[in-house]
């Protein structure tokens, strides 16, 4: 199980892939096969943990077997096209000596894709390689998609090197050549030949991270002060509320997972503290990770106060819409009524970015709503386990 992430769909890892990723005469289009039973399938989908094979007509779990590629020709070619490509190495801390790739990319397909997949082979600059095949939501046709895989990873860190193909129903649908390798965060680098990285490696012995190594976990380097809302006065005698988090290299806030309160006028205030606040990103021997925290807030009108960051694992999170979490309304003149429909994008922090009147029964109706949505707090979108950005359209009624 994927202790880092909730448990999402660890493929098989693929050790029999090492000799053909690594060959300088690796070949551009495969497909994945399995060896089990005494017979060899090929491999049409993933299930879970488990590839899925398909023959006679039906279809079979295969729950044990050794997975290799073999070189294919008349698959579909540049079927889906990668816009774009990111790819990072990290640890979470509450989970000790763990270590998890993550990998984004941007997708456009010519038409839709089902029992979609990918193959990834990532090498570490310490440490051994690891192979794996992961389940991924289908790719339609029409306008971009994102894709978002994190898995475990063979301990060490400070970069390296990924290479990964698209499938669907066992067929590559984008061509890329295996002996060309994209650098782990570092994708702006020129990508060097998968057996240069492969000499590299070889001439330094691989280090096992033990509890020697010097860890140092997140924490506040300018924390800003937790302030009573003044619209809770007389109110509200005291509150709570409560956020996990993720905290980016450079120190900042990178994106909002979780943010509940007692009362929704304490929301604003727990938001920015944690956007305002600048962090000691935690370290792995000096190096910068990306990590995961929960911080608790407590709310009375003499003493507000946070509680220290706590490193924890990334939560197990279903997918959803971005919703909203702190909605004031703007004061209404007297008078005034009308519907009107806001169109915005939510951004990984919970911000209302770009908002437009989309339609409007007046433009006063439009103006209020505008007005309204501007000062309005989200939890953003969350796709396949991890937030995104995405534009929703918001309906307002304003009665006299």
């Amino acid at each position: 199980m994927d202790i880092m992430f909730r448990a999402r769909r660890v493929g098989l890892f693929c050790l029999g892939l090492l000799a053909l990723w690594g060959a300088n005469s690796a070949p551009g289009q495969v497909q994945v096969l399995i060896r089990h039973d005494g017979r060899e399938s090929e491999v049409v989908s993933m299930d879970g943990r488990h590839v899925v094979i398909e023959e006679n007509g039906r279809r079979e779990r295969v729950e044990d077997g050794q997975v290799f590629l073999r070189e294919a020709g008349g698959y579909t070619d540049g079927a889906v096209r990668v816009i774009k490509s990111d790819a990072m190495m990290g640890r979470d801390y509450a989970a000790g000596v763990q270590f998890f790739f993550r990998f984004e990319a941007v997708v456009e397909a010519e038409r839709d894709f089902e029992d979609c997949f990918v193959l990834f082979g990532i090498t570490p600059e310490v440490g051994d390689p690891t192979y794996v095949l992961r389940e991924i939501q289908d790719i339609d046709q029409g306008g971009r998609e994102r894709v978002v895989v994190a898995i475990p990873v063979n301990p060490g860190f400070g970069g390296g090197s990924f290479g990964y193909k698209f499938f669907s129903r066992g067929e590559e649908i984008e061509v890329i050549d295996m002996n060309r390798l994209t650098a782990i965060r570092d994708t702006s680098a020129e990508q060097p030949e998968a057996a240069a990285v492969a000499e590299s490696q070889q001439s330094a012995p691989a280090r096992r991270v033990d509890a020697g190594d010097r860890i140092t976990p997140t924490s506040a380097r300018k924390a800003r002060l937790l302030e009573f809302p003044p619209s809770l006065v007389g109110v509200l005698q005291g509150g709570y509320a409560e956020a996990t988090y993720t905290v980016g290299e450079d120190g900042r806030a990178l994106e909002i997972l979780e943010l509940r309160a007692d009362h929704p006028d304490l929301i604003p205030e727990a938001w920015k503290t944690i956007t305002e606040t600048i962090y000691n990103p935690g370290t792995l021997d000096g190096q910068p990770l990306v990590t995961t925290v929960q911080q608790r807030f407590f709310f009375n009108e003499f003493a507000s106060f946070a509680e220290e960051i706590v490193s924890v694992p990334y939560p197990s999170i279903n997918d959803r819409e971005p919703q909203v979490v702190y909605s004031p309304l703007a004061k209404t003149a007297e008078g005034r009524k009308g519907k009107a429909t806001i169109e915005l994008e939510v951004d990984l922090l919970g911000r209302p970015v770009d908002p437009v009147v989309f339609s409007a029964s007046n433009d006063a109706a439009g103006e209020e709503a505008l007005t309204s949505v501007e000062d309005w707090i989200f939890l953003p979108g969350i796709v396949e386990g991890y937030p995104q950005r995405q534009r929703v359209r918001l309906p307002f009624s304003f009665a006299p």
